[in-house]
């Protein structure tokens, strides 16, 4: 029996040892699953805009023109994810929606759009319109460059890629595609300036009208409009100007990830890599434009 004791005392011991060694290449593989699945979304991307000579819009919306706020949004809401649903193999998906109709509700998990480690799921979101709207998760979402997605998510001061009905062509990325972020990480739930968990839901369906969230800002007073549901931006012109980092706050319009590393972020060449929370504000923010030259939006 005491032989029999030691023997079972060294082998858990051992276990012990090796423990954190099977954890940190758990760790490493589901960190690199997670960018190979951006990777798969960034060339489903440059697939579609070699179809259709410009990147899917950010997400859809009707009777707005580019100045309106989104509380001026009457649908249908149609966000990038489910434009490009052929590309990621989802095609006959895509030929079960109706377009021309508003974003249904739904509960369809589509792999290849969340993070291993996201933790991600169905979600619910309230809308002024609709009610009560359950929504598929995704761990991605469009980089919109500098603006808010509540008072300007058509013309955003510094556009990125994505934003309200945006049309964006590769030629006018003029800052050069391995220069421009396309797609950059979030997490479901994150912490709220009271310390406080924070959804930071995300989805790939579209941007459901009328929905007004806890984006996380530290006054508690305002809301992300329906474009934080597949937008992030890098920092904020309107009401006051803000600048964002990866994993800073507010987290609800911005980029997170529960990567060690930093945030996963594809560009619009389809590369794809971390980035470091501790990168300069002012760098991060013109990763997120696509044209250095935007000084007061776009002509």
């Amino acid at each position: 029996m005491l032989e029999l004791g030691i023997v079972l005392g060294i082998a858990i011991l051992f276990l012990a040892l090796l423990f954190p060694h099977f954890q940190r290449a758990r760790n490493v593989a589901r960190r690199v699953q997670c960018l190979n699945n951006l990777k798969n979304i960034a060339l489903a991307l440059q697939n579609y805009s070699e179809a259709h000579e410009c990147f899917p819009p950010g997400y859809v919306a009707r009777g707005v023109t580019a100045e309106d706020p989104a509380s001026a949004e009457q649908g249908p809401g149609w966000g990038w994810g489910a434009m490009i649903l052929p590309h990621v193999e989802q095609g006959a998906m895509a030929r079960a929606f109706n377009y021309s109709l508003d974003v249904p509700g739904s509960g369809t998990i589509i792999t290849p759009y969340l993070c291993p480690d996201g933790l991600a799921t169905t979600f619910s979101v309230t809308s002024d319109f609709a009610g009560l709207v359950t929504l598929p998760p995704a761990n991605f979402v469009g980089v919109a460059g500098r603006g808010s997605l509540t008072l300007e998510p058509g013309r955003p001061q510094f556009p990125g890629i994505f934003y309200r009905n945006s049309s964006v062509r590769q030629d006018d990325i003029t800052d050069g595609l391995s220069q421009t972020l396309m797609l950059g990480e979030r997490r479901s739930v994150s912490v709220g300036p009271d310390g406080q968990p924070l959804q930071t839901s995300s989805t790939w369906i579209g941007a459901v009208t009328g929905v007004f969230r806890d984006a996380g800002y530290a006054d508690g007073t305002r809301l992300a409009g329906p474009g934080s549901l597949v937008l992030g931006v890098v920092g904020e012109t309107r009401p006051v100007a803000l600048k964002l980092t990866p994993n800073g706050a507010p987290a609800g319009i911005g980029f997170s990830s529960p990567h060690a590393e930093g945030v996963n972020f594809s560009r619009a060449d389809g590369s794809c890599s971390a980035i470091s929370p501790q990168i300069d504000a002012d760098v991060f923010m013109r990763l997120g434009q696509r044209s250095d030259m935007f000084a007061g939006g776009e002509p």
